[in-house]
Order: structure tokens, then C-alpha cells, then sequence
């Protein structure tokens, strides 16, 4: 693998303001960037799978590549959590 090969991701990209959101468990769960976003979908999210969240998945993906910016990865979460009806606050 060439280092052209690579995909760079930044974890380090936060969202101001963080996003709160209920997880799976209940649980209320603070979101603050692309990174934390992503991990909420993969493993904590509450609701159904739908389009919403798939394009959040790879809004999240995009932003820690640097493909697609912070804000924009932040309204795809909140859009798909209100899809999915686990938003709490978002400003």
C-alpha cells in the first residue's frame, strides 16, 4: 500500500455545540464530533436503520476523511436522530 492508498482520518474534529442523544440503553450520551457520532451509530443507536442514518454513517465517514465538513456531519446526526426520535439537544 502506497501512502496515496491511505485514508487519513482525523478523530480529533469536534461539533460546537455537542449534540445529546439516547442511546440504545437509555442512556443520555453527549456526541461532540464525527468520531463520537459514528461510534453512536455503530454501537449505540436506538432506532431503525433507515435512510437517515445511512447517510449520517457516511456524512460522520467523510468528516473524519476530510471529504465532508464538520457542520454538515452534525445536521445529518441530528436528522437522523430525529428520524429515529433520540434527539435530546442539539444546541
Amino acid at each position: 500500500m502506497t501512502g496515496d492508498d491511505m485514508l487519513r482520518v482525523n478523530f480529533e474534529t469536534t461539533w460546537d455545540p455537542a449534540v445529546t442523544a439516547v442511546a440504545r440503553n437509555t442512556t443520555l450520551v453527549t456526541v461532540d464530533g464525527p468520531a463520537s457520532g459514528f461510534d453512536f451509530l455503530t454501537n449505540k443507536w436506538p432506532g431503525a436503520r433507515g435512510v437517515a442514518f445511512a447517510k449520517a454513517r457516511r456524512a460522520a465517514m467523510g468528516a473524519m476523511s476530510g471529504t465532508v465538513s464538520a457542520g454538515d456531519a452534525r445536521r445529518a446526526f441530528i436528522l437522523a436522530c430525529e428520524d429515529a426520535g433520540c434527539l435530546v439537544r442539539s444546541e
